[in-house]
């Protein structure tokens, strides 16, 4: 429930914010947000992932041990994207700022939300969680009230993530995590950091991909097309992506299972719960294909009027990726991270050179169709592969 409210929360904010900005402003706040999600998963470097799959497998020192060094692995890229972005593309420094110090953050608070959800300190979980949410959907209501415009959300992130980092180090406590993770300079491992970069790294070509793939096809927007058109399809793209947030809530709920039938060789179960994903899916599809439809036609359509036509291309874009979602979590389990990190980051790199010819070519539309054909590609590709080694005797992670 708390995960459900902290991925829905963003995307009612975003909705509600459309209507105070026209398409254009609206175009430059999606493209900041998108931005920021880029540069915090950069920055996490996947931390939580890699923590709950850690904290099981390991002991408590060893746990610790592996977790201080992705701390300073993160503190380090966290230098080398400031490097990058003030002294190689010399952006804007408030922005960069805001982009840079939320994300290192989020970073300490959701490595603590992670060891919370694995000692099942559920209460405290959701209060951080659900504190964040509420800070982060209110501060943004009231700056863009203020006339803070397309940067409200940037600055309502950096406000939410300082007081979420001080209640997560709170109810963690801050001498234990001190003693837990705090690291000296005389204690760096070389390959201890080797091994948890490479553990981590794994992860990444999913986990900025999306995003990767979104900042790059609204970036060849705004570029190639215009701010305009970048609105129409922003709003488009937030109303047809709850079904990506839709499947991320339900994997939180199946893959313990998912995992559990693994490891128990229960490869029947697994099916029949990923059947009954894919149910829901289509279920779940077809009723944000009505209920969008109506809000864009009672609320939106005179300011963005091309968002009716966009949003269901974009819907059917997502639902192969929605798919394949479902199913990419037993390649995991099977020690296959390296063949999915290889081949997401070969075809959403394919995809954004793709897009942005097509958003010359063609517009926009070439681009969602290209979109709607690589996802189905991706969604072939991992099924075919879960198809051969289904049967294959593998060792549980």
């Amino acid at each position: 429930m708390s995960e459900g409210l902290s991925k829905i929360a963003p995307f009612l904010t975003s909705l509600y914010v459309a209507k105070f900005l026209n398409p254009e402003l609206f175009g430059k706040y999606s493209l900041i947000a998108v931005t920021y999600e880029i540069v915090f998963i950069l920055v996490s470097f996947n931390i939580q992932a890699t923590t709950r799959i850690d904290f099981f497998k390991e002991d408590w020192e060893k746990f610790c041990e592996i977790k201080k060094h992705h701390l300073v692995i993160s503190l380090f890229i966290f230098v080398l994207l400031s490097l990058v972005l003030w002294g190689v593309l010399d952006l804007n420094f408030l922005v960069v700022l805001c982009l840079l110090v939320s994300s290192l953050l989020r970073t300490l608070s959701i490595f603590i939300l992670a060891v919370f959800q694995c000692m099942k300190k559920v209460n405290s979980y959701i209060v951080i969680n659900a504190t964040f949410v509420l800070i982060l959907s209110g501060t943004t209501f009231l700056l863009v009230n203020l006339g803070y415009s397309y940067y409200s959300w940037l600055y309502a992130m950096l406000f939410a993530s300082l007081f979420q980092a001080v209640i997560s180090l709170k109810f963690f406590g801050i001498l234990k995590f001190i003693s837990s993770f705090g690291y000296r300079m005389s204690s760096l491992n070389l390959a201890q950091a080797k091994l948890t970069f490479v553990a981590a790294s794994l992860f990444l070509p999913q986990s900025v991909g999306w995003w990767l793939r979104a900042g790059a096809d609204r970036y060849s927007i705004t570029i190639n097309i215009g701010d305009y058109i970048l609105g129409q399809y922003s709003l488009s793209y937030q109303l047809a992506s709850i079904l990506v947030i839709f499947v991320n809530v339900l994997n939180l709920a199946i893959v313990p299972n998912i995992n559990t039938f693994l490891k128990n060789k229960q490869q029947d179960r697994v099916d029949v719960l990923i059947r009954n994903g894919v149910y829901a899916v289509v279920a779940v599809t077809l009723f944000i294909a009505v209920a969008g439809s109506f809000t864009i036609k009672s609320y939106y359509i005179n300011e963005y009027p091309l968002s009716q036509e966009l949003f269901v291309l974009l819907l059917l874009s997502f639902v192969p990726q929605a798919f394949m979602m479902l199913i990419i979590n037993e390649l995991y389990f099977k020690n296959l991270g390296l063949f999915v990190a290889k081949i997401v980051l070969l075809v959403f790199l394919s995809q954004a050179i793709v897009n942005y010819c097509l958003s010359i070519l063609t517009g926009v539309y070439g681009m969602i169709y290209s979109s709607i054909l690589f996802n189905i590609l991706l969604l072939l590709l991992i099924h075919n592969k879960r198809q051969k080694v289904k049967e294959t005797k593998y060792c549980g992670a």
